[in-house]
């Protein structure tokens, strides 16, 4: 019997290649599910906190109470009741009210004649200061207005701000629009005798005493004991931490005030958009500066002139110092500290859009303009300077991409109230067209802007300016280059 032995070799082998083949295949899967799996927890995180971050800004209904609500930022005391609801947080936090019916309910609503309860009631603690935001407005720039509120609520994440008033239609327009409203027609020189048939344009006498309503209410919100930012409706913001930004830039140079830059003599700063520390110097600095209120009125000048010739002031002693780096500050600080009570100092801000244009005054050509990032370091705010009037400030803000509002043709599109045709409520552009808000998304909420340095003051946000200890005094052979330095401007 012949017997033929079959060759089991290359079944042996094909098998093993089987085998090596399986093991490779299941070594790339687990390999690319541990990068699968890192991005989606890396998504899931974006995801959650774009969550939390759009639950704090949008229109919506009464929320309910999980662990997730009770960690963010912004719910203030009064949002909360005895059993821990938060039946009015929504409606506190979102970027448009207006769209509301007028009447709605809102803690602070019927507190439009009383600032400390106003300002007690909007107010957020931060860093141990109580925060405010203050926005200017009368009811000719109502669409503009709402831009502004729009995005310092939706991007910054205030929604502690108050909306000052200076006219009984205005007021009438802001309690329709159900904002966080304040009368300030008494803090108005004049006593409130503002033509409310007009918008107030730049250089004529009601827009001089206007902008001396500005410095007055703020100096009255510090000797509250709040912490204040200032905000022209002209400005529209980005995604980040306003009042983090501003008060890192405050300490890290030992100042007590921040303002955006201004390059314009006799100007040393804008008062568009600045912010103050409610301690003796920051009301030091407003009272000098309402000094001046009477005389610059009387001659027809704003506020914003009236601080800069208040800074080239040398009769006796400096009002205030000015700066800007931080070795600037650093001795700016050196001589502020040589008084008793040191003398303020006022940081200056970089204005963020002339690294994009080259040009702060390119609002002027708003067709050479384009969007800028959002995200772009360090972006707080972009402001339409050097235009006048509410129609080429929209033109400006449009032309940078800074527009939010679905108002058709250079605000003229919002729907007005039919019982109040001062009251107009604007929808966001992006219900219409998503895209008009893609690269604000993408920005980090928390992010801080202004600093291009790491942290130069180490300690400084848990320590007032005013606490610090002055630097010894020079030596005698010192003292004529002492005194020189006490009278050179920085």
């Amino acid at each position: 019997m012949v017997h033929h032995h079959h060759n089991d070799a290359p079944v042996r082998g094909s098998f093993v290649k089987f085998i090596a083949l399986a093991c490779v295949l299941l070594g790339a899967m687990l390999f690319f599910s541990g990068l699968i799996h890192t991005d989606l927890t890396k998504m899931t995180k974006l995801r959650r906190l774009m969550t939390e971050f759009e639950i704090r800004t949008r229109f919506a209904t009464k929320l309910d109470t999980s662990d997730r609500l009770s960690g963010i930022e912004g719910i203030n005391a009064y949002d909360r009741g005895e059993d821990g609801s938060v039946s009015n947080w929504d409606r506190s936090c979102s970027p448009t009210p207006w769209l509301l019916p007028s009447g709605s309910e809102f803690p602070y609503s019927g507190l439009h004649g009383d600032l400390e309860e106003l300002a007690t009631v909007q107010a957020r603690q931060i860093d141990g200061y109580k925060a405010v935001s203050v926005v200017f407005f009368n009811y000719h720039q109502s669409v503009i207005m709402q831009n502004a509120v729009y995005s310092l609520v939706k991007w910054s994440g205030v929604c502690n701000y108050i909306v000052a008033v200076w006219d009984e239609p205005s007021l009438e327009a802001c309690i329709g629009m159900n904002l966080p409203c304040f009368d300030a027609s008494a803090m108005t020189p004049g006593n409130g005798t503002i033509g409310a048939d007009r918008e107030a344009r730049l250089h004529t006498a009601d827009y001089v005493k206007i902008t001396w309503m500005k410095p007055i209410l703020v100096s009255a919100l510090l000797d509250l004991g709040f912490l204040v930012h200032a905000s022209d409706v002209d400005v529209a913001y980005s995604p980040g931490d306003l009042t983090r930004s501003y008060l890192k830039f405050i300490l890290d140079g030992n100042a007590t005030a921040a303002f955006q830059r201004e390059n314009k003599l006799p100007y040393i700063v804008n008062t568009g958009n600045y912010m103050v520390l409610p301690n003796v110097q920051g009301k030091a600095f407003m009272k000098a500066w309402l000094g001046r209120a009477d005389d610059a009125i009387a001659a027809g000048n704003h506020e914003q002139t009236a601080l800069g010739e208040l800074y080239h002031e040398r009769d006796s002693k400096r009002a205030f110092y000015s700066c800007a780096t931080p070795q600037e500050c650093k001795e700016a600080f050196e001589k502020s500290a040589r008084s008793s009570p040191p003398t303020p100092v006022v940081r200056k801000t970089s204005n963020s859009w002339f690294l994009a244009f080259g040009n702060t005054c390119i609002t002027k050509e708003p067709h050479r303009m384009f969007a800028v990032h959002p995200c772009s370091f360090p972006m707080l705010y972009f402001h339409s300077v050097c235009v006048i009037g509410a129609a080429a400030k929209t033109r400006a803000l449009k032309g940078a991409g800074f527009w939010f509002l679905d108002d058709g043709d250079y605000s003229k599109g919002c729907p007005p109230d039919p019982d109040n045709a001062n009251i107009v409520r604007c929808r966001p552009l992006a219900e219409r067209i998503p895209e008009t808000e893609q690269d604000f998304l993408t920005c980090d909420p928390s992010r801080l802007a202004f600093s291009y340095y790491q942290n130069m003051n180490p300690g400084a946000a848990a320590v007032d300016p005013a606490l610090y200890t002055p630097p010894p005094p020079k030596a005698a052979a010192g003292a004529k280059k002492q005194e020189q330095e006490t009278t050179t401007t920085t």
